[in-house]
């Protein structure tokens, strides 16, 4: 069980990251949809050759924020491999069916609120707030 708890919670704070980093990258100027999926692409480290890649590699804060996902996507990438290899290894215990469901119905809600139009709103103005309050950006 704790790999499942191991998968769900970085999965939660990768997309925590990937929104915090898309509102960095539009702090910086890039227009909002343009941001979201070049963050998603950098920590997932597919799609990271398109024309808009340029605009983001000129930019010095882009490139730092960019450089930092790719690092904590790769990092998460093991960590959900380790927790999928320590959580199925003894995919014969009965258990292992309870765990896939936990597993899905998990990632099911964070998908969820990862789409929610309003709260997606509500959190790209609150850590806009913080970052303009911390950083310099």
């Amino acid at each position: 069980m704790g790999g499942i708890i191991l998968i769900i919670v970085v999965v939660f704070i990768n997309v925590m990251i990937r929104k915090v980093a898309a509102v960095a990258l539009g702090i910086t100027g890039l227009d909002q949809p343009t941001a979201d999926f070049q963050a998603l692409s950098a920590l997932t480290g597919t799609g990271f050759t398109t024309r808009e890649a340029e605009s983001v590699m000129i930019h010095p804060m882009r490139r730092r924020i960019i450089s930092l996902l790719m690092i904590i996507g790769n990092a998460g990438t093991v960590a959900v491999i380790a927790g999928l290899i320590f959580s199925f290894v003894t995919i014969t215990s009965p258990w292992a069916i309870f765990r896939f469901v936990i597993l899905i119905v998990a990632l099911y809600l964070i998908f969820k609120m990862a789409t929610h139009t309003k709260l997606a709103r509500f959190l790209s103005k609150k850590i806009e707030e913080k970052l303009r309050e911390r950083y310099e950006l």
